[in-house]
């Protein structure tokens, strides 16, 4: 009887929790709708690259027209200012109806954006991820419900379903027109010449086809029998030794995609009767390669603010022909590729009004005459369902339409926030081995699912991922974290930053997760002893953004009534000195893009293994555990390096041969080939085999020492425990014996910021692994590190 009230008990719990997170979601739908409507920030109806001639003779613009400057509303946690700024609707102008708050809002958000590319470009992916996120569990939410046969109640259900897309996008429409536009002062985007030219996926959607020529059976209008299962075939038999396969997957992990993704879209593109990217037959195999090759690796997506901009601009533009969700009506109907929610039903609330009927009889004639062949003709489906819903907005709608779009309100957005309630539930912790964006899954996820393309996913530890986007809505649902953490996004002081950051990592440790999320992830802990809880930042091992390498901290041999805790640990480490330092030496967000990662933790030696990057060379070293390597801790290990044809060994520890060093070096030389660039592999030894902890891109060019170090004379700078330590000029760091390098790495990060680039070498007492975390720091700095031993 106990148990059975215990378990009543629980499932009451679930429910409020349940309960209370669907009229939060609908409050979020609620504030979203408000962002749907014309506000003229772009650029007039006269400059709208879309637009249609209305009845009066006046040119409405339906597209950039309804671009609302969102994104640093939402930065700054204030959609709900926003949202009900907008509804108030003082006068026409957008600035006006936000005030000085919201002008002041923008503005330190565009200076914080032009200052450093990095951060507008982990902004803007973050965003187009996101609103990615949320269209694909709208569409896939939209197709499982079905349309009422009633026409009135149809276009209800459409209208409301467009409204609630278009809301939920509007994140995605502003970096839209933001990329695509010129300098204006509420945009970081510089107007020239550069900014307009095309991104790397335009070069790439251009050779697709033709590089993928073997791959394209699709021809014009005509799929030729292609679907889901045929593709899977082509991916199962071609291997990575398949050099289409192999394209493939260097474009998918770029952007964000699987294998499978980038071989539907060479053949929509072949699809496709007009030319919006390549065709098959437009070049021939081999020089499409060139471009695609060539493009990936000359791609620096976020060297400058015109870089970023250019380069997203040309991501939406490729992303046009890939799927949202993989389902048969992807072929069939055309239905369901990016974009999807908005995009589809846009199309089918168009043809319901083209039919005519809908509007009052005097403005139907108008618009079955004169206004609906005008929408048939614009090339942007988004624009045309956002001509629609002003239509409905000036109140032309039948008094029928009217009717059943306002009494179908309350139920569609409960319906709809219980459907995204549970979506979100169920991705929030997700399999490793799933594609996603590393916005999304951090860097560390992200490789190991490219790890066990390039491997087999039995060379892979397995494990799941909490998503950065719960972690960023488990963080802001505490009013003190959220002003906490917008404190140390805008401060410029890292000082004030760490001191700051001291509460915030108290207040994350004492926040509770949902119990849906601790039975999840206690319940799928197995059968394991023993856990690995690991970080996966955005930018951590990301190819764009660094590698970040022993920043955010790790918790091993955690038991199953330890992972939560230990999963909070490990969010809160977002916030440690070390990585704030870390963060404000490299210009990176402040922003907690911080995903999880939950793997049963594997006893055993090991080590890491860095490919040298010319297809050959590779550095192995491996200890008695491979934690041992990366933080340098005290121990013994061997090493194996190959350098130009010769190998170096040093075995004395005893732990690893040299014939099976040089098989794990093949290992990294394989990755390299298969990824286009330097790769470092994590792993781990046991009596079965060798298992593979974490694959990470290397930088294609390395940091190096600085060159006229020899000829500069340092000034001896002794550092030990608790001792603060300041510089006047250039300077050699002689560390104490008693110093823990892992507690070091804080310390240094935060007193380089502050004393710039005068650290020029570091001596320590004893000998750490190079592959070590610390000893890549110091090269990604371009600090000589020398052992006094």
């Amino acid at each position: 009887m106990l148990l059975k009230t215990k378990t009543m008990n629980i499932e009451k719990l679930l429910e409020v929790e349940r309960q209370r997170e669907v009229v939060a979601i609908r409050d979020e739908l609620e504030k979203s709708m408000a962002l749907v409507l014309k506000v003229r920030v772009f650029g007039g109806d006269d400059e709208d690259e879309f637009g249609v001639t209305r009845e009066n003779g006046r040119r409405e613009g339906i597209f950039k027209t309804w671009a609302v400057p969102v994104i640093p509303f939402l930065e700054e946690g204030m959609t709900e200012f926003l949202s009900e700024s907008l509804l108030r609707r003082r006068g026409d102008d957008f600035w006006e109806m936000v005030g000085v708050r919201g002008v002041e809002i923008t503005e330190d958000w565009v200076e914080r954006m032009s200052a450093n590319p990095l951060k507008f470009w982990a902004s803007l992916e973050k965003w187009r991820a996101l609103t990615e996120q949320s269209d694909g569990r709208l569409a896939k939410i939209f197709l499982e419900r079905e349309l009422p046969g009633d026409r009135n109640e149809r276009v209800a259900e459409l209208v409301w379903r467009l409204r609630v897309a278009f809301g939920m996008a509007a994140p995605f429409y502003h970096l839209e027109a933001l990329v695509g536009g010129g300098k204006k002062w509420f945009s970081p985007v510089e107007e020239n010449g550069e900014n307009s030219d095309g991104g790397v996926f335009d070069l790439i959607g251009m050779a697709l086809p033709s590089a993928l020529k073997e791959k394209v059976v699709a021809g014009r209008l005509n799929w030729n029998g292609l679907n889901w299962d045929g593709i899977n075939t082509m991916v199962e038999a071609g291997t990575l030794d398949d050099p289409e396969i192999l394209l493939a997957f260097q474009i998918a992990r770029k952007a964000g995609v699987s294998i499978e993704d980038v071989i539907f879209a060479a053949n929509a593109l072949e699809f496709i009767p007009v030319s919006v990217g390549g065709k098959r037959d437009d070049i021939e195999k081999t020089e499409a390669i060139m471009v695609v090759t060539d493009a990936l690796r000359g791609a620096d997506l976020s060297s400058s603010v015109s870089a970023v901009a250019r380069n997203m601009n040309a991501m939406i533009r490729f992303l046009n022909w890939f799927p949202l969700n993989h389902r048969e009506e992807n072929f069939s109907e055309g239905l369901n590729w990016r974009y999807a929610a908005v995009c589809d039903t846009a199309s089918q609330l168009v043809a319901e009004f083209a039919k005519g009927g809908l509007f009052e009889p005097e403005f139907d004639r108008i618009f079955v005459a004169d206004l609906a062949s005008q929408v048939a003709r614009v090339d942007a489906t988004s624009a045309k369902g956002r001509f629609i819903l002003s239509l409905i907005d000036e109140g032309h709608l039948s008094d029928q339409a009217t009717n059943a779009i306002e009494s179908k309100r309350d139920k569609f957005l409960w319906e709809v926030s219980s459907g995204l309630v549970a979506s979100s539930q169920e991705n929030a912790l997700m399999d490793i081995r799933r594609p996603a964006v590393r916005a999304l899954v951090g860097g560390k996820a992200a490789g190991l699912r490219e790890a066990s393309i390039v491997f087999g996913e039995e060379a892979v530890v397995p494990g799941r991922v909490i998503t950065s986007e719960f972690v960023s809505k488990w963080l802001r649902q505490d009013k003190e974290i959220r002003k906490l953490m917008l404190e140390i996004q805008q401060q410029d002081d890292v000082e004030i930053k760490i001191s700051s950051a001291e509460e915030l990592r108290q207040r994350i440790g004492m926040k509770r997760f949902p119990k849906w999320l601790e039975d999840r992830i206690v319940s799928g802990a197995g059968d394991w002893e023993t856990w690995a809880v690991r970080s996966s930042s955005f930018d951590e091992d990301t190819i764009d953004n660094g590698v970040a390498a022993g920043v955010y901290e790790s918790y091993l041999r955690v038991d199953k009534s330890g992972l939560c805790s230990a999963t909070k640990n490990v969010i809160a480490s977002f916030f440690s000195e070390k990585a704030i330092s870390y963060r404000q030496m490299h210009g990176l967000s402040d922003d907690p893009l911080m995903a999880v990662m939950i793997q049963p933790f594997i006893e055993g030696n090991g080590g890491v293994v860095f490919s040298g990057g010319n297809g050959h060379d590779f550095e192995v070293v491996v200890g008695e555990s491979p934690e041992a390597i990366v933080s340098g801790s005290e121990g013994e290990f061997d090493s194996v390096k190959r350098a130009g044809g010769t190998s170096k060994s040093n075995l004395r520890a005893g732990i690893i041969s040299a014939v099976e060093a040089e098989e794990i070096g093949e290992m990294a030389i394989r990755a390299e080939v298969a990824t286009g660039g330097k790769v470092d592999i994590e792993f781990v030894v046991t009596d079965t085999g060798l298992w593979i902890l974490q694959m990470r891109s290397l930088p294609s060019m390395e940091s190096t020492p600085h060159k006229d170090q020899d000829q500069i004379e340092l000034e001896e700078v002794v550092v030990g425990p608790g001792n603060g330590w300041a510089l006047r000029g250039p300077s050699k760091l002689i560390v104490s014996s008693e110093v823990d390098i892992e507690m070091f790495q804080g310390e240094l990060f935060r007193r380089l910021v502050i004393n710039r680039s005068h650290v020029k070498e570091i001596v320590l007492s004893r000998r750490i692994p190079r592959t070590s975390h610390f000893a890549n720091i110091c090269l990604g700095l371009g600090i000589r590190l020398v052992f006094n031993v």
